[in-house]
């Protein structure tokens, strides 16, 4: 089969790297936005200024046309930050892609321009043949480590069981093993949402304010996500997989995320324009909190973390943020 691989930033390189060692009787294909990044992938077989210092498998081609790319492929990973998921879209417009056998999105956030999930923009390419081709996968996994073929579990999510079964069984290995679920709305809300909560605990470990902090952190954090993704028809034990409890509990806890660096950045006093712009990657979850905290405030729901983490990249004080946060009303802990 032909597999392409849409975005070379650390993580869809990551994924590439993974197909070649899972799929070795596939051919890969890569496209990214910037077709230096595709040069040094092609000259060096290495992608410096994602993933420096991991060598490339030569099985790994890069593609410099997404047309002929979409055109060729089998099976299709979508790895690009949820803020070029609209170029995408406009590459598959008026296209046949009755012969893709499945697109796996590996997305963690939301359409910038609409506030739709990933799925349902998906949902808007694929039409009718979503159901059947279309699945997510989400998980605990840095880059920099699947790379390096360190182990990690993720979940990959499909309306169609035996397609999600299948493509588990295309990316799984040694070191690498998914598990098939049916909650593509939990499993993708699981993977935005604790972006916005990794920046918190970026802010709780740059403060110092201690272990008992982060892991009362944690906990409500996870609280947060059920209450957001149960309204909009997640399962809650989702949450308590990989794609939700696995995934919070790894971007809260390294200094490998993206997320948790903004918070200890915003923690030491720096503006969150300054942040972003000497980033090479991006951060996800400062753009997800926005339209978190708007759809929260539409559908009324209560989403107190977020609130406060969206105030403070808008500016407000930290230390005030917290106690505002500490001394809400109290409550009864109610378990879902």
């Amino acid at each position: 089969m032909m597999i392409l691989v849409i975005g070379a930033g650390g993580w869809g390189t990551a994924i590439s790297i993974l197909l070649s060692k899972s799929s070795e009787e596939n051919e890969i294909l890569i496209w990214d936005y910037f077709p230096e990044t595709l040069e040094h992938i092609k000259n060096e077989r290495m992608n410096p200024d994602y993933l420096p210092n991991i060598e490339i498998p030569g099985t790994i081609t890069p593609c410099y046309s997404l047309d002929d790319g979409i055109e060729k492929a089998d099976i299709i990973f979508s790895v690009v930050p949820s803020i070029g998921l609209e170029n995408v879209k406009v590459h598959f417009m008026n296209k046949d892609i009755s012969g893709l056998r499945a697109v796996v999105s590996a997305t963690k956030g939301f359409h910038i321009q609409s506030k739709k999930r990933v799925s349902e923009i998906w949902h808007e390419i694929l039409g009718n043949d979503f159901e059947n081709k279309y699945l997510v996968l989400s998980g605990p996994s840095h880059a920099e480590e699947v790379a390096k073929s360190k182990i990690t579990a993720i979940s990959i999510a499909s309306k169609n069981i035996e397609l999600a079964r299948e493509i588990s069984n295309l990316v799984s290995n040694e070191f690498f093993r998914a598990y098939s679920a049916e909650d593509i709305i939990g499993v993708e809300l699981g993977g935005a949402l604790k972006n916005i909560m990794a920046i918190g605990a970026g802010i709780i470990d740059g403060l110092e304010l201690g272990d008992n902090a982060k892991a009362a952190f944690i906990t409500r954090s996870l609280y947060e996500i059920i209450r957001f993704g149960t309204h909009f028809g997640a399962k809650k034990d989702t949450f308590f997989g990989l794609s939700g409890l696995g995934d919070l509990i790894v971007t809260c806890s390294s200094v490998l995320s993206r997320n948790h660096f903004v918070g200890v950045q915003l923690a030491q006093g720096k503006k969150i324009e300054d942040i972003i712009n000497n980033m090479k990657m991006v951060a996800e979850g400062v753009k997800t909190t926005k339209i978190v905290y708007e759809i929260s405030k539409e559908h009324n729901l209560d989403m107190p973390i977020t609130g406060v983490i969206h105030d403070i990249l808008m500016g407000s004080d930290l230390k005030l943020e917290i106690k505002k946060l500490m001394t809400r009303s109290l409550k009864d802990e109610v378990f879902y």
